[in-house]
């Protein structure tokens, strides 16, 4: 996994269950502040996953992927 941007942290322990889609509830997982110009596009690639696994990680946060805004937190689960 990348080194974290300063705009990430890093949590251990479980997430909460209602963040998650699926049986898995995440374990291990990081937040990443969106900043001006990010795209979920590209956040899910610097971190080396998916935009449908950090969607998915973010339950009702993230109700349509083109739209995320400057200041909103993400959760990034382990790749």
């Amino acid at each position: 996994m990348p080194e974290l941007p300063a705009s990430a942290s890093r949590f251990d322990g479980p997430a909460c269950g209602g963040a998650v889609t699926g049986d898995e509830i995440l374990q291990s997982f990081s937040t990443y502040t969106v900043k001006d110009g990010d795209t979920l596009s590209a956040i899910a690639n610097f971190f080396g996953l998916s935009i449908d696994e950090v969607k998915g990680a973010n339950g009702r946060r993230i109700t349509d992927p083109n739209v995320i805004s400057a200041g909103q937190i993400l959760i990034i689960p382990e790749a």
